[in-house]
């Protein structure tokens, strides 16, 4: 079924190359709302250039959920273990030096693979608690029906739907209360395991913990300016503003095609009444149908 769906909402994938001298530097991986959007603001303070986010998706490169789709869907049939093909991250990263946030985290084990000079960050929070109401707000914004009726009649924003489905499926599931701490663990002790037989190092880090420990794993002086908070107002805003140009064109088809659709049913309903209206007219001037009731002397199949 996904295959017929991704011919009828086709979309190309992006195919970008890295330039010369501009590698990867930084793999974020932590899991999502436990504060991946202070780091990338705080990645880009130290210098680091096209911080690769999903808001990055949502705001301006829609096109790379073409690549991000097909491939969480093989990382979810693989049951947590690294896929076995060499994947291309440079055509959709292109020239990022650092990367943080779904969905390029739930490839952790591959990227880690694929950029095995970069540096690695696992985000972490201590309040639990606290990165739990967070993703149930998270959830909540991406699960409504609106959205899932509205992904029909857009190519970008069917995309878009899709790959955050997938980031919740593979991150609890689709039931956070029963599996959200469960597959948070779970998904930071794959990792671990993964850079430990690779024999890497790589930090641990928490929001609270500020720049000190970041700029010295990183080897990056401390700015002097207060760390960037995940309350962030100009992300927020792009967000939102992302989704509502989704979601404004979206309507737009959905209201010209439910008009098509009156427009249709009515043209076909006349022509299916004309058909029937003119079958009984010819049936009753043939004494097929009488409007007194039958007549069981009358016999139109008789011959004279």
């Amino acid at each position: 079924m996904d295959r017929v769906l991704d011919l009828l909402y086709w979309l190309r994938a992006p195919q970008r190359k890295r330039a010369a001298g501009k590698k990867m530097e930084v793999l974020c991986l932590g899991f999502s709302r436990q504060g991946t959007d202070s780091l990338r603001s705080a990645l880009e303070t130290l210098g680091y250039t096209d911080v690769y986010h999903s808001s990055v998706i949502t705001t301006r490169q829609r096109e790379d959920c073409a690549f991000w789709v097909p491939l969480l869907r093989r990382k979810l049939r693989s049951k947590g273990q690294p896929l076995p093909e060499t994947i291309n991250f440079d055509s959709v990263l292109g020239n990022s030096q650092a990367v943080t946030d779904d969905p390029a985290n739930i490839l952790g084990q591959e990227l880690i693979d694929y950029y095995s000079q970069a540096k690695v960050i696992l985000t972490g929070r201590r309040d639990t608690n606290g990165w739990y109401r967070s993703a149930q707000l998270a959830e909540q914004e991406l699960s409504t029906w609106r959205l899932w009726l509205l992904s029909w009649f857009d190519v970008q924003l069917y995309y878009l739907w899709r790959m955050f489905a997938l980031v919740l499926q593979a991150f609890f599931d689709h039931d956070l209360e029963e599996k959200g701490k469960v597959y948070a663990r779970a998904h930071y002790v794959e990792l671990e395991d993964h850079l430990k037989s690779k024999k890497q190092t790589y930090l641990e880090w928490s929001e609270d913990d500020g720049w000190e420990p970041l700029c010295r794993y990183l080897g990056k002086p401390i700015p002097n300016k207060p760390f960037p908070t995940s309350s962030n107002e100009d992300y927020t805003y792009d967000i939102e503003k992302a989704t509502a140009d989704l979601m404004f064109m979206a309507k737009l088809k959905q209201g010209a095609f439910f008009v098509l659709l009156m427009s249709l049913t009515w043209y076909y309903g006349t022509i299916v009444w004309f058909v029937i209206a003119s079958i009984v007219s010819y049936m009753w001037e043939h004494g097929y149908v009488d409007p007194r009731g039958p007549n069981i002397d009358h016999d139109p199949f008789a011959a004279g």
